[in-house]
Parts: structure tokens; C-alpha cells; sequence
């Protein structure tokens, strides 16, 4: 399990292969997450989310993401 929290203005942002909280916060970016379960909760100003399960369900807490 790990804990990560990235606060990030522009630029690409990749998170894949681990579990844990993860939040995350970003002015513009583009950002491809393949996450299989945690607490997850994610604010993009302007840009894209690409979220995947590779797993067959998610077994985390929650998982939200806000696009603005």
C-alpha cells in the first residue's frame, strides 16, 4: 500500500501499478491513470483523464473525479 498525493500546475501525469490513496490536483494536464482499487479522488482544471480498471472490479473506497 502507498500513499500518494501530487499537486501538479502543467504537464502530462501517469499513475499505474500500485494501491493506496491517491489524490490528485492539477491545473492542465493530461492524465492516464490505471489504478485497480484505493481512495481515489482527482481535480483537472482543463485537459483529459483516461481512467482503467485493469482488474475486473474496483475494490477501493471510492473514486472521484472532478473536471472543470
Amino acid at each position: 500500500m502507498t500513499d500518494v498525493s501530487i499537486d501538479a500546475g502543467t504537464g502530462p501525469i501517469k499513475v499505474s501499478g500500485f494501491e493506496g490513496m491517491v489524490r490528485i490536483n492539477a491545473v492542465e494536464s493530461a492524465a492516464n491513470l490505471s489504478l485497480t482499487g484505493s481512495d481515489l479522488s482527482v481535480i483537472i482544471q482543463k485537459g483529459a483523464v483516461n481512467f482503467t480498471i485493469p482488474a475486473r472490479s474496483w475494490h477501493g473506497l471510492r473514486a472521484e473525479i472532478k473536471h472543470g
